[in-house]
């Protein structure tokens, strides 16, 4: 009988090594769920962090074209009145006299 014995033996220390490989196994898996949550959670963080960047580069941009054209804006209202004082006014240089010739003036 001691081959039975010893069959017993083996078999009780069969199941606890197997109730010992569930257990590794359970944590095994709460492990990588908790994991895969953290991925999860860590894409969607970085989705909002790519969605506040780009809404604040958008937000600079319409900002600094704003500013752009409030200076547009101000150089347009300084030019008005040079460029209506260049309109009203005759121009500063008398027109080229330039004696015209004909074919018999040069000696026909």
């Amino acid at each position: 009988m001691p081959g039975a014995v010893d069959a017993v033996r083996e078999i009780l220390t069969l199941t606890e090594n197997v109730r010992g490989l569930r257990d590794d196994v359970a944590r095994l898996t709460t492990y990588v769920n908790d994991l895969r949550e953290r991925i999860t959670r860590l894409e969607v963080r970085e989705e909002i962090v790519i969605e506040k960047t780009r809404n604040a580069a958008i937000v600079a941009v319409n900002q600094m074209n704003g500013e752009l054209i409030e200076r547009l804006i101000e150089l347009e209202h300084m030019i008005k009145p040079f460029m209506a004082s260049m309109v009203d006014t005759k121009p500063s240089l008398p027109a080229p006299n330039i004696p015209v010739t004909t074919s018999e003036d040069d000696g026909a």
